[in-house]
């Protein structure tokens, strides 16, 4: 069985040797390197091309992340294929144990835990994803929270037959810097509902953060970043509605309100950024009474996370502008960074 690793990159230059390397030295042997760039402006070419013919090397005018997903996607010729961030580096046993379980039993989606990095690759001490893995099965979650803990694109791999049906991932629209729905949203929504999924409980890769990252709002928070995170959230909801309507699976709309980080993030927006304010029908009791529900309702929460939440609702809820911004950056994005980053 064939597998391909499909590595996307935009100025990763200071990464991208790892996650190739992590690619190429598999112990699994069957597998095919696909690095496609997405436009680089810093030494990133000449690293890619340094690998000769034991890689397939694409360079394309920047169109975003989902753009050159699509095209890994399009020249990926493995029965099973694994899309890498640049920035991530695979265990040298990641493929095998994915392909092990491929080979028995019949799934479209088998995923697995990273561990959280930061620069240099120094542990940060937790793992994603840290909740509700195991205890109840993507589908039911998606049902009733629009939801399933998942990690990112580097953790996940798929049947190629499974991708054939749902890609190409929706481009960005003209004019936006970022892609509508991520490459791991929008692929993980689709096989909850299209299949069986397996998810192993093991670290089988590092998951890089350096403050750069676009699925995280640490290091680097802003009111467009903080909007696009929980927008996508929004968008991913959509898609499975009209999926589920399509194929007439009974399921209800701001089912992902009940998730506790999407309704903080949707929370803050309201609070700190009113003007323009992406989602029109918001108000100020709708937004509390979401925040107040999710703490109880959403299963994933242990105590001391649970505790946490009603804090930083109640925070967000009544606490003056100033004061808000004052908490996020000192307990929230300071503590984030490492000792390096806050030079």
């Amino acid at each position: 069985m064939l597998v391909t690793i499909a590595l996307n990159n935009y100025n990763y230059e200071s990464y991208i040797k790892e996650a190739i390397d992590s690619a190429l030295n598999q112990t699994y042997p069957f597998i095919q390197v696909v690095v496609v760039d997405d436009g680089s402006t810093d030494g990133s070419r000449a690293i890619i091309e340094s690998y000769g013919d034991k890689i397939t090397a694409i360079f394309k005018d920047n169109q975003g992340q989902v753009s050159a997903v699509n095209r890994g996607w399009e020249e990926a010729k493995g029965e099973i294929v694994l899309f890498l961030d640049s920035d991530d580096v695979l265990f040298p046993d990641t493929i095998q144990k994915c392909v092990d379980v491929y080979n028995n039993g019949d799934y479209i989606n088998v995923y697995y835990m990273m561990d959280k990095v930061d620069k240099q690759r120094n542990p940060k001490g937790d793992v994603t994803p840290d909740q509700g893995y195991s205890e109840t099965p993507p589908l039911e979650d998606m049902r009733k929270w629009g939801y399933y803990a998942c990690p990112p694109t580097s953790a996940h791999t798929f049947k190629k037959e499974y991708l054939d049906k749902v890609m190409p991932i929706p481009l960005r629209s003209v004019g936006e810097e970022d892609d509508e729905v991520p490459t791991d949203s929008y692929l993980s929504t689709y096989a909850a509902f299209m299949g069986n999924l397996f998810f192993i409980p093991e670290v089988l890769a590092h998951y890089r953060l350096h403050g750069n990252n676009k699925g995280s709002l640490r290091n680097n928070f802003s009111k467009h970043k903080l909007r696009r995170m929980f927008m996508r959230d929004v968008r991913r909801e959509w898609l499975q509605v009209d999926y589920c309507r399509k194929h007439n699976i009974e399921i209800k709309e701001d089912r992902v309100s009940f998730n506790p980080i999407y309704i903080k993030h949707r929370f803050l927006s309201y609070r700190l950024f009113p003007e323009g304010h992406p989602i029109a029908g918001d108000t100020f009791s709708y937004l509390l009474k979401r925040g107040i529900q999710s703490g109880y309702v959403y299963p994933y929460l242990s105590l001391r996370k649970r505790v946490l939440h009603y804090v930083m609702i109640l925070v967000i809820a009544f606490m003056p502008i100033s004061i808000i911004k004052y908490i996020l950056d000192k307990y929230y994005i300071s503590s984030y960074q490492s000792a390096e980053d806050r030079l």
